[in-house]
């Protein structure tokens, strides 16, 4: 959008789609070279992991969730691991969580809007229980597709 840019920043309209289901579920103003460039450093490497891959949607994604986002701990040794986080920066903002795994031919990719979880304070966490997760399955050759349409996105806003 012109009239949202200046010479410096190219701002517009940025969501994610996945399985239908827009992320965030509402229009907002980004900053576009900065997400898109987040979203594809992100979709470059994206780790393997058969049987995380193979779990149930709500059990693998809940797994994954833990990974980058550990319970607090006395443990200083317990790190947030953010190699499944794919989310760009301002749909995180708004509450959206993008995971991807591979399994060497496809990837999996599942979404869901923490904004609709209830949090409980007492364990400083969300209540997964109801969480609705969008997911789905690409191959490696569109995810490459996908990153080259990216990279042609940047290389036109400049």
């Amino acid at each position: 959008m012109d009239e949202w840019s200046d010479d410096t920043y190219s701002n517009g309209i940025f969501l994610l789609c996945v399985n239908g289901i827009l992320f965030p579920e509402r229009i907002f103003t980004a900053t576009l070279g900065i997400e898109i460039e987040c979203l594809k450093r992100n979709l470059l490497d994206i780790p393997i992991d058969e049987e995380l891959f193979n779990e149930e949607k709500e059990e693998a994604f809940l797994t994954i969730y833990n990974i980058t986002f550990p319970l607090w701990s006395d443990d200083d040794s317990i790190e947030n691991d953010y190699q499944y986080y794919i989310s760009p920066i301002e749909i995180a903002d708004y509450g959206c969580i993008i995971f991807a795994v591979n399994n060497g031919e496809q990837i999996r990719i599942m979404a869901t809007n923490l904004n609709k979880l209830s949090y409980d304070k007492e364990k400083s966490t969300y209540d997964f229980s109801n969480v609705d997760i969008s997911e789905t399955f690409i191959t490696q050759e569109e995810m490459k597709e996908m990153i080259l349409e990216l990279e042609q996105v940047l290389v036109n806003l400049i």
